[in-house]
């Protein structure tokens, strides 16, 4: 019997046994889910991907968080590390993720990846190869035309400019 808790097949994640669990040292290479796709009401889920070169000298970061509405707040649902995995596959990753945490539509979820460094590799292998299509685009907030206000161009890039953009909505939220 399947537990309300399992994933669904094909998305190469497996659940732990408390042994297991205990055993790790840390939670590097594990998704973490604090709460499972919702199957009925209002839902969006955002997925913020943080792409590292797969060295071991950082972390790829891919964290989901679905969008809060007026009964619910935005909470953070699911987290996934790893230091191990490559730019590319981690694309896989963040496309499995996208598939599971789907919005009312069973739309995959909307994908913001850092692009400064790796992250166009990721954003490449999934638009190009995996077929994902829901991706955050630019968006000029001081744009004088509301109607010019978003770029064609998809991923967020940090810079000392948009830095502070970013830590404003983290504080918001």
């Amino acid at each position: 019997m399947a537990d309300a808790f399992s994933l669904p097949p094909g998305y190469g994640f497996r659940r732990l046994v408390l042994e297991e669990l205990q055993a790790r040292q840390d939670l590097v290479g594990t998704l973490q889910i604090f709460e499972h796709p919702r199957k009925r009401g209002p839902r969006r889920y955002i997925i913020g991907g943080d792409v590292s070169d797969g060295i071991g000298k950082d972390r790829s970061v891919a964290a989901v968080h679905r969008m809060g509405t007026l009964e619910d707040p935005e909470e953070q649902v699911a987290l996934y590390t790893s230091d191990t995995i490559t730019p590319v596959q981690f694309a896989f990753i963040l496309d499995a993720l996208g598939h599971l945490y789907t919005d009312e539509d069973r739309y995959e979820a909307l994908l913001g990846i850092e692009c400064n460094n790796h992250g166009l590799s990721t954003q490449d292998t999934l638009q190009l190869h995996l077929g994902y299509s829901h991706f955050y685009r630019w968006e000029y907030l001081d744009a004088a035309d509301p109607s010019k206000r978003y770029s064609t161009k998809i991923g967020w890039v940090t810079t000392p400019r948009t830095r502070p953009m970013i830590l404003d909505k983290l504080y918001e939220a």
